[in-house]
């Protein structure tokens, strides 16, 4: 344990959550020290574990690998690499609650530092730290919450959390620990969406893919426009990928968790069942037209004419006449800020309103619904299904202010689609 601590907290310069990842999972500090060479922090560690090498490389064939022995590190055992996802799964999932209340780069960074130092490695483990009672012979100081968190960040000698703090972290924690993460803007008429961010069953057809990028995108899309957001949370998406990255390890071949079904491919018996579509309905609280925009991933032209398809089929089903309004709106607003781009790779067109793929909208003889179809059906009067190539979706990430635009773009076409109606 002692060694443990020296390793992780004798580095003031460094990303504790890294290092305790790596001290965690692998023992010899060269193994230690090879892997940080090669990764910037715990996403980047989990992005080449879990991004298959093609190439024929002895041990497990992954990026993280074949970056070992590129620099002329041995190569982990199947053991260790799963040990590093398992742990980088749990602090990450942490991280990211704290991200949500500390603002701050170097206060996000101190936060986590002391809850490893204390001891709290799961979001579970926090969890219950923030909700249990300190005990009437714990000393802690005047004015902070009596609860057992605090008592352990006492005890390794950290500054305790503030009750606002302690409020925040739990609530947080308790929103990414449930499968679907749902975020609802009170007096917000526009919901965001991103179904597709796990692996995900289909009935009778191959399972769908997990989508890259496409929660990130949302979440974005949602901040800027103070909208509500939905996706499957973080943490059933390590718990997914998890799952996926092991069967496919030890059997060839990921399966995803068949209780988590396409929510972009619903009977329509078994709608009321359905968590996203509860979500959807929670989210359609505001009088009057709504909004939804429903975040996709798709494949980069050549297999499609446009790096972003614009589906408003459910909104076609149900009359074309507000379909052709919003669609004339979106291709007048969408002009200047995707019009500039010019690093993506060569596509007929930039974006598109008027593919025949893509739609957004299953014929109603399969008895499915799209997200959009859904959405219709609960009240919403424009339903937009945003297709994004793998191109534009990493574009999006790295550029997060072009990302804004576009979704001011959304905004003020859906605004403008709304005059006479």
């Amino acid at each position: 344990a002692l060694g443990l601590k020296n390793f992780l907290f004798g580095m003031p310069q460094s990303d504790p959550t890294l290092h305790f990842v790596l001290a965690r999972a692998l023992e010899l500090p060269e193994q230690r020290q090879a892997v940080q060479a090669v990764v910037s922090g715990t996403y980047d560690l989990r992005r080449k574990i879990n991004a298959v090498n093609k190439a024929a490389v002895q041990g497990p064939a992954c990026v993280l690998t074949e970056r070992l022995i590129a620099s002329g590190a041995p190569a982990l055992e199947e053991e260790q690499l799963q040990a590093l996802e398992e742990v980088s799964r749990d602090v990450g999932c942490i991280q990211e609650a704290v991200s949500a209340h500390w603002l701050k780069e170097a206060d996000r960074a101190a936060v986590m530092r002391k809850l490893l130092k204390a001891g709290l490695f799961s979001m579970e483990a926090v969890c219950a730290a923030l909700a249990t009672p300190a005990g009437p012979e714990d000393r802690l100081p005047a004015g902070v919450p009596r609860c057992r968190a605090n008592v352990l960040l006492a005890e390794v000698e950290e500054k305790c959390l503030g009750q606002d703090s302690c409020d925040r972290l739990q609530e947080q924690l308790r929103l990414r620990m449930s499968r679907i993460q749902v975020e609802i803007r009170s007096g917000s008429a526009i919901t965001v969406t991103a179904p597709h961010n796990i692996f995900l069953a289909r009935d009778d057809h191959s399972h769908h893919m997990q989508e890259d990028y496409t929660s990130a995108i949302a979440a974005q899309m949602a901040a800027r426009l103070d909208a509500s957001y939905i996706t499957w949370s973080r943490f059933e998406r390590h718990r997914v990928e998890g799952r996926w990255n092991e069967l496919r390890r030890a059997c060839g071949q990921g399966e995803p968790d068949l209780d988590n079904r396409d929510p972009n491919f619903l009977k329509e018996g078994e709608l009321e069942q359905s968590p996203w579509y509860r979500a959807l309905a929670e989210a359609r609280r505001s009088e009057g037209p709504a909004l939804l925009i429903d975040i996709h991933g798709c494949r980069n032209p050549p297999k499609y004419d446009a790096h972003m398809i614009i589906g408003l089929g459910a909104m076609d089903q149900v009359g074309k006449g507000a379909a052709e309004v919003f669609r004339d709106a979106l291709e007048f607003e969408l002009k200047l800020p995707m019009g500039g781009i010019r690093t993506l790779p060569a596509a007929p067109q930039m974006f598109s309103c008027r593919e025949t793929v893509l739609t957004g909208a299953w014929p109603s003889s399969t008895g499915r619904l799209t997200g959009s179809q859904q959405a219709i059906r609960l009240g919403y009067s424009h339903a937009m299904q945003v297709e994004l190539s793998r191109a534009l979706r990493e574009l999006f990430e790295r550029d997060k202010a072009l990302c804004a635009e576009v979704a001011l773009a959304f905004y003020r076409a859906w605004k403008s689609s709304l005059v006479g109606l």
